[in-house]
């Protein structure tokens, strides 16, 4: 009985995909791209499961009319439902290779090229994979001893960069499931809270979604770092229950099928709110909006980024890191896309559809402010994926 397809995208959809990838591997003389990073292999082919704590890898070849899947023999099945390609382009290696002492399943994995014919070309690994070891790499560089290796350096990640327009079509839902995260979160915050209970609330609204269309699991954990510990950002909760007089960040993150639009803002609870911590967040709101009406395809990230420096030398928020990064499609760890920055002497130029996350976190030993909008490079420029109040929220 043949298995029902799952699909996200169309058939037009993941050809262009894998025609972008192509051209450049083709460009940097690369024959054959090994790629275990679950969100390149999602992106070009469809595959989502959650399997990727066992090795597993995509193989592209130029010759080829399709990309190839390497799993765990049990998971082949999750292939066949979510992703495009043919039985045939789908390859499951033996159980008893499972997080065993000895045996890797990368062996497995270069047997299959050497079976397709392209041990001795030139082959990009993608060596910045998350969940690809430096085991796998050396086990697989090993058994392909006469192919010409070298470092893919982020291929696939660098071709999704610019997005298509179904691509924005589901940033822009996740942008209204995190209105109503975001929502949420506020209205449960409230001194005798305990800050597990918060999370929960946030994880429910987080799964949801809308009455129109669900939510997914985030790559990143719940952000929510109180009192003293706010500018640590990336802490997630505890036991303990949110206080009176207290401030804390939150930063969450919403999914739709698999595309992330992160979002954060800071709460104070109480009535005697911090002149410093009031301050911060107008100069933070303000430099944030002065930035984004200025951005417009065709300038580098460092002009980009110099708009919110040029407005920050009044203020002078001591923010050393940099104000955005690239999203899209994301598995765990992170929901970033690990290429483009907006930030000083990033020589990058924006182009229209780059999407990411734009974050003006401001922290400190004892304290931190932090607001961020998921956003678009627009033609005429930026747009932000949710519509949601900018503004430090005091609840008393």
């Amino acid at each position: 009985m043949d298995l029902t397809r799952n699909l996200r995208f169309s058939a037009v959809e993941y050809a262009r995909r894998l025609a972008v990838i192509k051209n450049s591997m083709a460009k940097q003389g690369i024959e054959v791209l090994c790629d275990g990073d679950p969100a390149n292999m999602y992106y070009a082919t469809g595959f989502d499961a959650m399997s990727f704590f066992t090795p597993q890898l995509m193989v592209i070849a130029l010759d080829a009319p399709e990309p190839i899947i390497i799993t765990r023999k049990m998971d082949t099945r999750a292939v066949r439902r979510t992703a495009y390609i043919g039985d045939d382009s789908i390859h499951g290696w033996p159980e008893i290779m499972c997080q065993h002492l000895t045996f890797n399943p990368m062996t497995y994995a270069a047997e299959v090229i050497r079976a397709r014919g392209w041990d001795t070309r030139s082959i990009g690994i993608e060596m910045d994979a998350w969940m690809f070891t430096p085991r796998d790499c050396e086990v697989l560089r090993a058994h392909l001893p006469n192919a010409r290796i070298r470092d893919a350096r982020l291929l696939i990640n660098w071709a999704r960069t610019v997005k298509s327009a179904p691509e924005i079509a589901y940033m822009r839902e996740a942008g209204k499931i995190q209105e109503r995260i975001m929502r949420t979160a506020i209205d449960t915050a409230r001194p005798g809270v305990r800050e597990c209970d918060l999370a929960a609330e946030i994880y429910r609204a987080q799964l949801r979604g809308t009455e129109e269309f669900g939510g997914d699991y985030s790559a990143y954990h719940a952000s929510i770092p109180t009192g003293d510990k706010a500018g640590n950002p990336h802490l997630s909760w505890t036991d303990q229950r949110l206080e009176n007089d207290q401030s804390f960040t939150m930063e969450l993150g919403a999914v739709r099928h698999r595309y992330h639009t992160p979002m954060a803002r800071t709460v104070y609870l109480g009535r005697s709110v911090p002149q410093t911590l009031v301050d911060t967040s107008k100069h933070v709101i303000d430099g944030f909006e002065e930035t984004i009406s200025r951005i417009r395809p065709g300038m580098t990230c460092h002009e980009a980024n110099e708009f919110w420096e040029r407005y920050n030398r009044d203020f002078n928020l001591e923010k050393d890191s940099r104000i955005a990064y690239a999203i899209g499609c994301c598995y765990p760890p992170v929901w970033q896309e690990k290429t483009v920055s907006i930030r000083a002497g990033e020589p990058v130029i924006l182009e229209e559809n780059m999407t990411f996350h734009m974050i003006l976190g401001i922290f400190h030993d004892n304290w931190g402010y932090s607001m961020s909008e998921s956003i678009r490079i627009g033609a005429d420029g930026v747009e932000v994926f949710a519509n949601f109040p900018r503004e430090l929220f005091v609840l008393n």
